[in-house]
């Protein structure tokens, strides 16, 4: 073999992320959790010295590094996923919306008439429950962290100019006429 695919394939074996890492970083965000409960508690303890503006910084400190570990997490997750999916492995994701895919492929409106105002109050629907999502995300102590690990927002906000841009097709009738999936 060349010395070059040698290097490549070591490099490969590096940088493969394999899920007992997983497993050990949500470990230890579970202990840097335990770390931040602690000094919390050490805060409120005693002549209460720690909770003083000039201790911000330590605190901080502490927070950060636990928001780090959970980033960490949600790369390393990504990019076993992605490492599966290149190997041309099945990938098993918890699919708990019931998205089986093949509803993309056929409509129990196939063959019929199109209608528009039942499909815009469909899409006007879809967008509601975006904006309420996207207002319970709003809710969340640390939204920021959350959209850092798993990018929540930028699919619901993707999502919804997606329904915005199909709304705008179907108001020029680009829909209009026999409903033909296989076209």
């Amino acid at each position: 073999m060349s010395r070059k695919l040698i290097e490549d394939s070591k490099n490969i074996l590096i940088n493969e992320v394999q899920e007992k890492e997983v497993k050990m970083m949500k470990a230890l965000s579970k202990d840097m959790q335990k770390v931040l409960k602690g000094y919390q508690k050490i805060v409120k303890s005693g002549d209460k010295t720690l909770s003083d503006k000039q201790y911000n910084y330590e605190y901080e400190t502490v927070l950060k590094a636990r928001d780090t570990i959970i980033q960490m997490i949600g790369r390393l997750e990504t990019k076993m996923i992605t490492q599966q999916k290149m190997r041309g492995e099945e990938v098993q994701l918890d699919e708990k919306l019931g998205y089986s895919g093949n509803y993309q492929q056929k409509s129990k409106y196939d063959g019929k008439e199109f209608n528009k105002t039942k499909e815009l109050k469909t899409v006007y629907k879809i967008q509601n429950a975006l904006v309420k999502l996207d207002k319970i995300h709003s809710d969340l102590q640390y939204p920021n962290t959350v959209d850092a690990v798993n990018g929540i927002w930028k699919p619901i906000n993707d999502a919804y100019l997606g329904c915005l841009k199909y709304a705008e097709e179907i108001k020029k009738g680009s829909y209009d006429g026999e409903i033909d999936i296989d076209s």
